[in-house]
């Protein structure tokens, strides 16, 4: 797991992004108070802050629970990275550096051990698709978070970069 952890305020808004947002306060309460304070602007035109959220049907289960034959294991991982790879074919992704937040919706949550090994087999294919290693060292910074959702369940994947524009 990154060091680089997303804020409270950061995945509500992720969900309220996605149609989730009553999902989200229900299962981690009102937003906090906060209070505002004035920000420094950059300079205009210096760097672009590149986001893009998509939504895959995806399920991801706790692997280090898993008592499956490997067969089993590596259908689903087949399976999570074909439909991965069929649905970002075609569309331009944030260039790298990038930050990637995968997110799982689903009705139980995971422990947050388990919640970085269940996302093993699409971390693996989101680095195969930009061409590089899925290194702690590597262009990808690396996030995880996880919804209660009775709804929908799947993954949320947000891509964030930023574009220098000189």
């Amino acid at each position: 797991m990154s060091g680089d952890c997303l804020t409270y305020h950061q995945l509500r808004s992720m969900a309220a992004r996605n149609g989730l947002l009553a999902a989200f306060d229900a299962a981690n309460g009102p937003p906090p108070a906060t209070a505002t304070k004035a920000v420094p602007s950059a300079p205009v035109g210096a760097v672009r802050i590149v986001s893009l959220t998509m939504w895959f049907p995806i399920i991801v289960v706790s692997e280090a629970n898993q008592r499956a034959h490997w067969t089993t294991r590596h259908r689903r991982f087949k399976h999570q990275a074909v439909t991965l790879r069929s649905m970002v074919a075609g569309i331009k992704l944030p260039a790298l550096p990038v930050c990637i937040t995968l997110t799982r919706h689903d009705a139980r949550l995971l422990d947050t051990d388990n919640l970085g090994g269940a996302f093993k087999s699409v971390r693996d294919e989101l680095a195969r698709i930009y061409g590089v290693d899925d290194a702690p060292d590597g262009k990808i910074t690396w996030a995880y978070a996880q919804v209660k959702n009775t709804k929908a369940k799947g993954i949320s994947v947000w891509f964030e970069a930023a574009e220098n524009l000189r």
